[in-house]
């Protein structure tokens, strides 16, 4: 994909400048994505011409383009339920001389505020990560578009080299402030594999002890976390992340809050390494079910790792197969051109 799909198609972005922020390297890779495939002017936290309190009008004026459209990308609303809504006060949206589109991140963070102001600045569709939004706002009066999330394969490459790992976990075990809202699967997960305090793992257990793993895991409190990185246990960095994926068999996918598809998904079979997920009806919604190996228990981990890591040639066709899978539907220019897609023929 690139730019002479959308010839001529100009945007104004509006975002907080991403590519200093490496735990949120998808959204750069979502821009990126954006700015190859069409002319776009970024505004906002971040970006050199940006002004705190300056309305969308004052924007337009001192374009130096007139955008076809506003898009407001995944960090323009404030996820932190602790902050105001509006990273940019003072645009006064409702003014717009042109349409504007919206993309909602993290769905089940401040979900119904973020559908709530769209619709009240009179966005022309939403985009949402999320299969099935309406289930948990309702009906709300704004086309949407589901957008599953993507990968850069530049940054995740298949490695066909001999891998040092056998399985990996990595993730923060219950979201605290949205605890709610997601199954206590990761709990239980380590649990089944590791004798643990606190939420900690300490000793991994005897069932367990043959296969070589790599375990990342947090729980959101200080104390617990400080103990777990003494252990080892502690966040991995981007760089460490992306080789572990591609230094490990298989990976445990497990459910994020109102069960959305995470990146990880997408990540793990570019980088040619088997998921192994909960069974879920999200992701029905975006994989062909043989692309991976799933369980409805915990209890049955065991079982599957012996049938999913005994067989080299077969998990490596899998792995394989699921990758050209990602690379021919989801990676992130993929992505951009289909949202891209569907607003072209209405604002033109």
């Amino acid at each position: 994909m690139n730019r002479s799909n959308f010839n001529g198609l100009r945007i104004l972005v509006l975002s907080r400048d991403m590519s200093a922020y490496r735990a949120a390297y998808y959204q750069q890779d979502f821009l990126s994505a954006l700015s190859n495939q069409a002319e776009c002017l970024f505004y906002g936290p971040g970006f050199p011409n940006y002004s705190l309190g300056k309305s969308l009008v004052e924007i337009l004026l001192e374009s130096s383009f007139e955008p076809d459209f506003v898009f407001t990308a995944h960090s323009f609303l404030e996820d932190d339920p602790r902050k105001s809504l509006e990273t940019m006060p003072g645009l006064n949206l409702k003014s717009s001389p042109v349409p504007i589109f919206s993309l909602i991140n993290k769905e089940y963070s401040k979900l119904s505020e973020k559908v709530q102001f769209f619709s009240d600045v009179g966005v022309q569709a939403v985009f949402t990560h999320h299969h099935n939004l309406e289930d948990f706002v309702g009906k709300i009066g704004i086309p949407l578009f589901f957008v599953p999330f993507g990968v850069n394969p530049f940054r995740f490459k298949f490695s066909g080299s001999k891998r040092s790992y056998d399985l990996g976990f990595a993730g923060l075990l219950k979201n605290p402030t949205f605890g709610d809202l997601q199954a206590k699967t990761r709990i239980e997960l380590m649990r089944e594999i590791y004798f643990s305090v606190l939420n900690t793992p300490i000793l991994r257990k005897a069932q367990y002890a043959k296969w070589r793993l790599i375990w990342k895991s947090w729980t959101g409190s200080p104390g617990a976390d400080l103990i777990g990185r003494l252990l080892g246990h502690g966040k991995l960095s981007e760089k460490s992340y992306v080789d572990a994926l591609r230094s490990t068999k298989a990976w445990l996918n497990l459910p994020s809050p109102l069960d959305i598809i995470s990146t990880r998904y997408f990540e793990c079979m570019a980088s040619g390494t088997l998921v192994l997920a909960q069974k879920s009806p999200a992701l029905e919604y975006v994989f062909p079910s043989h692309l991976m190996e799933t369980f409805e228990h915990i209890s049955e981990l065991p079982l599957l790792l012996e049938k999913t890591l005994s067989d080299e040639a077969w998990r490596m066709e899998r792995t394989l197969e699921a990758r050209n899978f990602v690379l021919e539907n989801h990676t992130w220019d993929i992505t951009v051109h289909n949202m891209l897609d569907a607003i072209e023929g209405s604002v033109r």
